[in-house]
C-alpha cells in the first residue's frame, strides 16, 4: 500500500474471502476453494485486517459496511471451537528458523483479531460489539499469559525471537511484562548467527516494527544491513532480482518471487523515511512524518501518493546538521517528530519552529 495504490485489489481480495467461505463461516486458504484449509487463523485474519487497513489508507467506509458481518462471524466460530483461548493448529510465523509450536504465536493473532473487530465495531457505531469483542480479547490475553509469559524472565514460550515479537507487536503482552520480553527479544537477535533475525514471514515485520517503536531502528538498520545467512544482503549477493520465501532459497522447492520479507519495504517507508498514517487516520487524512536519523546513512528520499495527494519526508546531514523537507496534502494534518538534542534547536524557514507560520 506504499508502493502501489491497492483499493480495488485488496477489496477484490476481501470479496473473494467472503464468496469461498464455509457454510458457517470459515475463511479458507484459496479462492476459489480447492479444498485446502490448513493455514488456518493467521492467514484467514487478513480479511478483518484488510478491511480495517483499507479503511485507514483509502479512507472507503463502505468497505467496512460490507465486511463487518462476515468477520463477525468468522471470529464467532472461532470463539466458538476454542473455548479454552488458545489456538492450537494452524500456520504461523512461515518459513522462521527457531521452531516452534503454533499456540505461542497464532493466539497472539487471535487476540489482534478481536480487537479489530472491536474497533470496527466502534467505528459502525454498534457499542455492543465492541464491548464483546474486548472483552474476548481480554479473556485471551489472560489464558496466553497464564500459559506462556515468564514475567520473571522475559521469555514467552520456547522465547525464540518471533515469539518474543509476536507478544510485543500484537499488545497481548502485559505493559509491565513488555521491558523484559523486549530484553530477551534484543538477547536473542544478538547472539542468532552474529546478529540475525531468524524470524518468518509475520515474526520479521513485528520485529522491525517493534524495535523501531521502541527507539531501536539503528538495531534494525545494522540488521537489515548485515551480510551472510538469513537476510536481505544475501539475497543480493546471489543475484536475486525478487524476495525468495525462504532465507537461504533452493532448488525449486521454494518460490524466488514471494512477498516473504516484503515487510522491510514498509520499515524504509515507515521508519528510515518516517511516513505513516496515524492510528486514528482515515484514508491517511491524519499523517505521522517520524524519520530515523540513523548508521552512517546520510540520507533519505521517501514519498507516498496517498488518496488526499503527494506525502514527502526527505532527510540529509549536510555539515551535521539534520536538513527535513516535509509535504502534506492540502488540508491535511501531520505531527512532525524531529531528531534534535532539543526543542530549542529546531527551525523551519530559519526561524525558531515555535514561531513559524502554519507550524504548531
Amino acid at each position: 500500500m506504499m508502493n502501489f495504490d491497492m483499493a480495488a485489489f485488496y477489496e477484490k481480495t476481501l470479496t473473494d474471502f467472503v464468496d469461498s467461505a464455509t457454510p458457517e463461516g470459515r475463511f479458507l486458504d484459496t479462492a476459489p476453494s480447492t479444498g485446502i484449509d490448513y493455514c488456518g487463523l493467521a492467514w484467514a485474519m487478513a480479511h478483518p485486517y484488510l478491511v480495517e487497513t483499507l479503511y485507514r489508507y483509502y479512507g472507503d467506509r463502505r468497505v467496512v459496511e460490507q465486511h463487518y458481518a462476515a468477520a463477525a462471524r468468522w471470529l464467532e466460530g472461532v470463539a466458538k471451537a476454542n473455548p479454552g483461548h488458545i489456538i492450537e493448529a494452524g500456520l504461523n510465523d512461515h518459513e522462521g528458523l527457531e521452531e516452534a509450536k503454533p499456540a505461542v504465536m497464532v493466539t497472539p493473532l487471535y487476540y489482534d483479531s478481536a480487537r479489530r473487530q472491536a474497533r470496527l465495531a466502534r467505528l459502525l457505531g454498534k457499542s455492543e460489539d465492541a464491548k464483546r469483542w474486548d472483552g474476548l480479547a481480554e479473556e485471551i490475553a489472560a489464558a496466553y499469559r497464564k500459559q506462556f509469559v515468564d514475567a520473571a524472565s522475559g521469555k514467552v514460550g520456547p522465547g525464540t525471537q518471533a515469539s518474543q515479537a509476536f507478544a510485543l507487536h500484537t499488545g497481548v503482552a502485559a505493559e509491565n511484562e513488555r521491558e523484559a520480553i523486549l530484553a530477551v527479544l534484543l538477547d536473542k537477535i544478538k547472539n542468532y548467527k552474529g546478529g540475525h533475525f531468524s524470524t518468518g514471514i509475520l515474526g520479521t515485520r513485528f520485529a522491525l516494527e517493534t524495535l523501531s517503536r521502541e527507539g531501536l531502528a539503528d538495531l534494525v538498520l545494522q540488521t537489515v544491513e548485515r551480510p551472510g545467512v538469513p537476510g536481505w544482503r544475501y539475497m543480493l549477493d546471489n543475484d536475486a532480482t525478487t524476495l525468495w520465501e525462504h532465507w537461504e532459497g533452493s532448488d525449486n522447492t521454494f518460490s524466488h518471487n514471494h512477498p516473504m520479507f516484503g515487510s522491510v519495504s514498509q520499515w524504509f517507508h515507515q521508519w528510515l523515511g518516517g511516513i505513516q498514517p496515524a492510528t486514528d487516520a482515515v484514508g491517511f487524512d491524519r499523517i505521522v512524518i517520524r524519520p530515523q536519523v540513523v548508521g552512517d546513512l546520510s540520507w533519505v528520499k521517501c514519498s507516498h501518493h496517498s488518496i488526499h495527494g503527494l506525502i514527502r519526508s526527505d532527510w540529509r546531514i549536510v555539515d551535521g546538521v539534520l536538513e527535513l523537507d516535509v509535504t502534506i496534502p492540502a488540508n491535511r494534518t501531520a505531527e512532525v517528530y524531529v531528531p534534535a538534542g532539543s526543542a530549542e534547536a529546531v527551525k523551519e524557514g530559519g526561524r525558531p519552529a515555535a514561531q513559524a507560520d502554519g507550524v504548531k
